[in-house]
């Protein structure tokens, strides 16, 4: 059959000597085996990059990935509807109405937002018919 569902997901990642892998193994321009599979990591954001650079831990520059062909066609395909500009009048007036005001819970959700690490990679697929380059984030 065709292998189904999410082959990575957030959890330490058993290691090949044994163990777990550590931020050491996390390298652009190496490969992980992960469950048998080659993932290539390619490149990382600049929280990531940041992360390693405060622990000591330099990166090297990023590789350029290749172009899918299906991807770029389906971004080409796609329009941009810029909303309209909030004007002073909607904003008068959502004030007016009680909204238009950050709530307070959601201050540390709003501070962390978008910090992770994150890593960007290729993996080979070797074990099916067609040689397959599959892109992970």
């Amino acid at each position: 059959g065709i292998p189904q569902g999410q082959l990575i997901r957030r959890h330490r990642f058993p290691a090949p000597g044994g163990g777990y892998l550590k931020p050491d193994d996390l390298r652009i321009g190496e490969d992980l085996q992960i469950y048998g599979r080659c993932i290539r990591i390619t490149d990382c954001d600049a929280f990531t990059r940041a992360y390693f650079e405060q622990a000591g831990l330099e990166q090297a520059p990023p590789e350029t990935a290749e172009a899918d062909p299906f991807n770029q066609t389906r971004d080409a395909m796609k329009v941009n509807n810029a909303a309209a500009p909030r004007t002073y009048e909607k904003v008068y007036r959502e004030v007016m109405l009680g909204g238009g005001h950050i709530n307070a819970d959601m201050q540390q959700f709003l501070e962390n937002d978008r910090k992770v690490l994150r890593f960007f990679a290729i993996m080979d697929d070797l074990q099916t018919p067609q040689f397959e380059r599959r892109p992970f984030v």
